[in-house]
C-alpha cells in the first residue's frame, strides 16, 4: 500500500502522501487509506481550532497507532503566538515531543526559533502560511532551523521545480482540497469582518461569505491528480491533501485514490486516471475544480466557484417535469397552501442513484433532499420527494453519495486505537531459533526500519516429536491479526524437540509485538529545557512600539486638501519628541518617486522610505533586481532604511547592508512577538513594523488581503454596508484588497499619543 522502502530502487522518489486528520475517525482513515504521514492538531495554537482535534491522551494514542504501521505524524502549531503565551506552547511541544510526533508544523519563527534552542532534535516545518513563495524564502528559513518549508499554494509547476532544484531542504506542497482566495498568512478579512483572526486558529471564512456583488472570494477547490508525474519530476518531497475540518469519508476517499495512483506511477512509471476515480473525487465534496497555477495564471473564471460557495458535489442528471404529490402529513391548521406542498421530479439520469444519497438542484440552494423514492420510468426516472418548485432542464447535483460513503467507512468504521479490522498491514520476518539444550529464540524483524524484537524461552522439556512442535510454532506465529504486523515469512532454524504448550509460544508471540511495538512507537526521553529557555530569554528592544497608519491615493480621497492636511495633526506628538515620521513608498517605483509625492513627504515633515511588498513575486521582484543600485542610491542620498515584507526578499536585497543600508521587517513577516523579533535579527533585519494581528499599531486603510490572481472587481460590499476596494499596481502581479480609507482621522489621532515612530505607507496606484 505505501511505497516506503522501495525509495533506493527508484532515481526519482514518489512524494510523501500526507493526509488530515480532525478527528479520530478521520486519522484511523487516513492511515488504513494509504497515507505516508498525517497531519493533525492539538487543543492549543492550531489553525483550526473548531476541527475535535487532539488532547494529549488521545494524540499519544494516535501517534501509537500510526508509527505502528510506519506512518509518520506532524501537529500543527500554526498560529502567531503572544508573548505571554509562547513559553506555554513550548511546553506543549516539549510534550509533544515526549509521545514520539515526527515533526511541528509552524508558522510563528519566534517559537520556532525557542524550539531551535529547547528542543534542536525536533524537525520544524514552516507552514504555508509563512508566504514562502521562491527559492531566497526556502533559504531563509532554513537559517530559521526549518527542515522543511510549505509552499504557497499560489506557484506554478516552473516555479516549484526552481525552488527544489537550489535546495535540500524538503519540499512540501498542497495537491487537493479548499483554496484560500488571499496567500495564506497574509489574510486579514476574518478579523475585519468578524473579529476572528485566521492567524490564531479562528478564521470565519469571509471567502465563502456573499457579499453584495455575490461569492466574490470564494474559489474553487484544488485538484492536482493528473500532476503527481509532475511533482515527482520537481522533486516535490510531500504531497499534502486540505481537509482537517472534512468528515472522515472524505478522507478516506481522496486519501485512497492519490494513494491508488501515486503506487501505479512508482510501479509503472505513469499513471491513467480513471474516469470513475475523477467523479468520486468530485463526489467526496468539491466546489468544482481548478488547477489553480500549476501550468501558469489561471482566468479568474477558471479559478472562482461561481454562484455557490458550497459543495457542488457531481451532475447526475437533469429535469424534465415536477408533479406534485400534497402535503406531507396533511394541512395543519392555519397553513397556508401549498407551504408543504411535496414533489416528484421526472429526471434524465447520467449517473446511477441510491436510496439515501443527498441531492440537489442547481440555482436552488435550499432544494437539497434526501433521495426516498427512486423508480424507473420509461427512458427517465422518478425521484423523491422535494419541497422546492424548479424550472424543467434544470441541473440535477448528488451531493453525498450513499454507496461512495458505504465505500468509504470500511476504512474506520467499527476500529479503534487498539481494535477492529486493520487493512493495512506491516510485513514482518519472523525467525525462530531451537536449540537441544532446551531453549527457543524468536525474532521479529520490520525490513524497512530494520527495528527488531527479539524474545527468548529456556529450560523447555525435550520431546521426540520434533515435526508436530515445529507446526504448533509456525501456526502460533502466524497468529498477528489483532496487530498491525502480518507474517510475510516465517523461517525455522535448529532444533525443536520441545514439549512446548501453544499457550507459552503465544506469550513468546505477544512479548515480540509488544516490544517492537514499542520500539516503533518512539516516545522519547524528556529534555530539560529549562536551562536553554533561560539562556534564550535575550532582553530586546520592543519592537512594537510604533504607530502605522495606512493611506491608499484613491478618488473619494485624493482630492480631499482637508483629509491630507490632517495628516499634520496625526504626526504632531513625533515631532514633539525629535522623531522624524516617514513615508513608505513600492520600492519598484523608485523611477516614479515624483514632485508629488516628495510635496507630500516635506509637508509633513517626514521621511521617504522605500517598500517591498508583502508578495513581491513577479513582476515586482523583477522590477527591483532591474532597479537595485537606483534603489540602494535613493537609500544611502536620503538616510533611509527599505522595508522587506517577506522572508523571500532578504537575499534580493542582501548587499544593501553592506552598503549601510538597514534591512527593516514590514508587518508581512508576521512579527508577533520578542522572540519572532530576535529570529529574523539573526537574519539581518532589525526593527521594524509588528504583524497587522497587533492592534494597537496599525489604522487606515489597511491591507486585508494579498490574492495572486485578478478579480475584475474594484470594490465590494459586505452585508453590514461595509466596503472594500481590490487594488492592483500597475508593478504588481498581486491584488490587494483593504479597507477603504477612514472619512476622518479623528479616531487615529486619538490612539497616537505615546508612541514614539510613526509611519504613513502611501501607495501611488
Amino acid at each position: 500500500m505505501s511505497n516506503k522502502g522501495k525509495e533506493k530502487k527508484n532515481k526519482k522518489r514518489i512524494p510523501e502522501l500526507l493526509a488530515p486528520a480532525g478527528s479520530k475517525e478521520a486519522f484511523i482513515a487516513a492511515v488504513e487509506a494509504g497515507a505516508d504521514a498525517i497531519y493533525c492538531g492539538g487543543k492549543l495554537f492550531n489553525a483550526r481550532m473548531s476541527a475535535d482535534n487532539f488532547d494529549l491522551d488521545e494524540m499519544a494514542e494516535a501517534v501509537a497507532f500510526a508509527h505502528k504501521r510506519l506512518v509518520k505524524v506532524y501537529v500543527t502549531v500554526n498560529t502567531l503566538i503572544k508573548d505571554e503565551e509562547i513559553e506555554e506552547a513550548l511546553r506543549y511541544a516539549e510534550k509533544l515531543w515526549e509521545i514520539g510526533v515526527d515533526a511541528l508544523i509552524l508558522q510563528d519563527i519566534g517559537l520556532a526559533y525557542l524550539i531551535n534552542r529547547c528542543l534542536p532534535d525536533f524537525p520544524i516545518h514552516l507552514s504555508t502560511q509563512g508566504t514562502i513563495y521562491n527559492l531566497d524564502g526556502v533559504r531563509a528559513a532554513a537559517k530559521l532551523g526549518f527542515s522543511r518549508v510549505v509552499l504557497a499554494r499560489e506557484l506554478s509547476l516552473d516555479e516549484i521545480k526552481a525552488v527544489t532544484e537550489g535546495t535540500t531542504v524538503e519540499i512540501e506542497v498542497f495537491c487537493h482540497g479548499a483554496l484560500c482566495y488571499c496567500y495564506s498568512g497574509q489574510c486579514q478579512m476574518s478579523r475585519a469582518i468578524g473579529g476572528r483572526s485566521a492567524n490564531r486558529g479562528a478564521c470565519a471564512q469571509p471567502c465563502r461569505m456573499k457579499y453584495e456583488e455575490g461569492f466574490s472570494l470564494s474559489p474553487k477547490d484544488f485538484s492536482s491528480i493528473d500532476y503527481l508525474a509532475e511533482f515527482r519530476d520537481a522533486g516535490v518531497r510531500s504531497l499534502k491533501i486540505e481537509g482537517r475540518m472534512k468528515s472522515p469519508e472524505y478522507v478516506a476517499t481522496v486519501v485512497s485514490i492519490y494513494r491508488k495512483y501515486l503506487d501505479e506511477l512508482y510501479i509503472k512509471g505513469s499513471y491513467k486516471l480513471s474516469s470513475e476515480d475523477r467523479k468520486k473525487l468530485a463526489q467526496a465534496f468539491s466546489r468544482g475544480f481548478t488547477d489553480l497555477n500549476l501550468n501558469g495564471n489561471e482566468a479568474e473564471e477558471d479559478i472562482m466557484s461561481g454562484s455557490s460557495p458550497k459543495n457542488k458535489g457531481l451532475e447526475v442528471g437533469s429535469v424534465i417535469s415536477q408533479k406534485s404529490i400534497g402535503k406531507k402529513g396533511g394541512k395543519k391548521r392555519g397553513e397556508k397552501t401549498g407551504k408543504s406542498d411535496r414533489y416528484i421530479l421526472e429526471v434524465d439520469l447520467i449517473e446511477e442513484l441510491s436510496l439515501g444519497d443527498i441531492l440537489e438542484i442547481e440555482g436552488y440552494p435550499d432544494s437539497s433532499f434526501t433521495l426516498t423514492y427512486l423508480e424507473k420510468a420509461g427512458a427517465h426516472y422518478l425521484l423523491g420527494d422535494i419541497k422546492t418548485l424548479v424550472k424543467p432542464e434544470s441541473k440535477v447535483n448528488r451531493l453525498v453519495s450513499a454507496e461512495l460513503n458505504r465505500d468509504a467507512s470500511i476504512y474506520f468504521k467499527s476500529k479503534d486505537w487498539t481494535g477492529g479490522k486493520y487493512i493495512r498491514k506491516v510485513p514482518l520476518e519472523i525467525d525462530a531459533t531451537g536449540t537441544a539444550s532446551g531453549s527457543i529464540k524468536i525474532t521479529f524483524k520490520e525490513p524497512i526500519t530494520g527495528m527488531l524484537a527479539k524474545v527468548e524461552l529456556t529450560g523447555i522439556e525435550r520431546s521426540s516429536d520434533e515435526a508436530d512442535c515445529r507446526e504448533r510454532i509456525v501456526s502460533s506465529l502466524s497468529k498477528l491479526g489483532g496487530s498491525a504486523f502480518d507474517a510475510s515469512g516465517i523461517r525455522m532454524h535448529g532444533d525443536f524437540c520441545f514439549i512446548l504448550p501453544v499457550k507459552e509460544i503465544n506469550a513468546l508471540r505477544r512479548e515480540a509485538v509488544a516490544l517492537l511495538e514499542e520500539k516503533l512507537i518512539g516516545r522519547r526521553e524528556a529534555i530539560d529545557i529549562e536551562k536553554a529557555l533561560a539562556e534564550s530569554k535575550i532582553e530586546i528592544e520592543n519592537a512594537g512600539d510604533t504607530f502605522e497608519f495606512y493611506l491608499y491615493e484613491v478618488p473619494n480621497k485624493k482630492d480631499n486638501p482637508e483629509f491630507f492636511n490632517g495628516l499634520g495633526g496625526l504626526l504632531e506628538t513625533v515631532r514633539d519628541k525629535g522623531m522624524t515620521p516617514a513615508v513608505l513608498f513600492p520600492a519598484a517605483e523608485i523611477d516614479k518617486v515624483d514632485a508629488g509625492l516628495k510635496e507630500l513627504a516635506d509637508s509633513l515633515d517626514a521621511q521617504l522610505v522605500p517598500y517591498v511588498s508583502n508578495v513581491s513575486r513577479g513582476k515586482e521582484d523583477e522590477l527591483i533586481q532591474a532597479n537595485r543600485e537606483e534603489i540602494m542610491r535613493f537609500c544611502k542620498e536620503h538616510d533611509a532604511p527599505i522595508y522587506l515584507g517577506n522572508l523571500s526578499q532578504i537575499e534580493l536585497l542582501s548587499g544593501f547592508a553592506n552598503e549601510g543600508v538597514e534591512l527593516r521587517y514590514d508587518f508581512g513577516v508576521n512579527v508577533y512577538n520578542k522572540w519572532a523579533a530576535v529570529a529574523v535579527a539573526s537574519l539581518g533585519l532589525k526593527e521594524g513594523a509588528p504583524s497587522l494581528e497587533v492592534d494597537d499599531y496599525h489604522f487606515g486603510s489597511k491591507p486585508l488581503m494579498i490574492i495572486g490572481h485578478d478579480n475584475p472587481l474594484s470594490e465590494i460590499q459586505d452585508k453590514r454596508g461595509r466596503r472594500y476596494m481590490l487594488m492592483k499596481p500597475w508593478y504588481s502581479d498581486q491584488v490587494r484588497l483593504v479597507e477603504n480609507a477612514p472619512d476622518s482621522l479623528d479616531d487615529a489621532l486619538s490612539t497616537a499619543s505615546g508612541k514614539t515612530n510613526e509611519f504613513i505607507r502611501y501607495y501611488v496606484i
